[in-house]
């Protein structure tokens, strides 16, 4: 048997700065919606109550708005 070579470590680089975090204990501010937020969500709106956001994409075409040749 041979032995096994030892293994070294070292830190995360990219640790160098903690996450923002909002106030603890903020809930949604959609009337009747008793959800508590999340101290790293900076939205005032749970999940649910919040405005659908797409986000950007570059370079794709989707199934949709594919062009369809034609021949002449």
């Amino acid at each position: 048997m041979t032995p096994t070579p030892n293994l070294t470590g070292s830190r995360d680089r990219w640790s160098g700065r903690a996450p923002k975090r909002m106030a603890a204990g903020r809930a949604c501010i959609e009337r009747g919606c008793t959800t508590k937020l999340s101290t790293y969500n900076r939205r005032d709106t749970c999940f649910l109550h919040s405005p659908v956001r797409f986000p950007r994409i570059r370079g794709r075409i989707t199934a949709g708005t594919h062009p369809v040749p034609t021949s002449q």
